[in-house]
């Protein structure tokens, strides 16, 4: 319990700080979703988080071609890619929700998956998409993350 505790107090803190960050950048920040993705990537490879769409493409287990589609606006992501994008960029949740909302993907609590979409974005975001996947796992739920059988070879989370 004392675990639970301390882990709920880091995540409140995390949320609060990613929260200040993003209004202090809300300014700058695009106001479409291929010119945000694009903002979020450099600034990823900036921090040295990813190097290349490829190793993006690795993180996220989303094509290359598909990010590069997102990125030129020729295509907008589904709901999960979004927050597959943001889960490998390690995004804030605040900024996660803001491409959610650019890519014209609400969620509102009114079933399980969307309920589950929220709790990753706000207590997850940080970790990174292959302990929210272990973290699913426990409750059998990582089929939510809708992660390829070369994805989980490749990160080491089947045999």
């Amino acid at each position: 319990m004392i675990i639970t505790k301390k882990r709920n107090i880091e995540n409140l803190d995390y949320v609060i700080k990613g929260i200040i960050e993003f209004n202090q950048c809300f300014e700058i920040l695009p106001r479409n979703f291929k010119d945000t993705f694009k903002f979020h990537y450099i600034q990823a490879k900036e921090k040295r988080i990813i190097n290349s769409y490829e190793e993006l493409e690795y993180e996220s287990d989303i094509s290359e071609k598909t990010l590069r589609g997102y990125k030129n606006g020729k295509s907008i992501p589904s709901k999960i890619n979004v927050i597959k994008i943001g889960l490998a960029l390690r995004l804030p949740s605040q900024y996660i929700i803001d491409l959610l909302e650019k890519a014209d993907c609400k969620i509102c609590l009114n079933n399980e998956y969307n309920t589950l979409l929220l709790t990753i974005i706000y207590c997850y975001s940080q970790l990174g998409i292959e302990k929210v996947y272990e973290e699913l796992k426990k409750y059998n739920r990582e089929s939510l993350l809708n992660l390829s059988n070369k994805y989980l070879k490749n990160h080491n989370l089947i045999k």
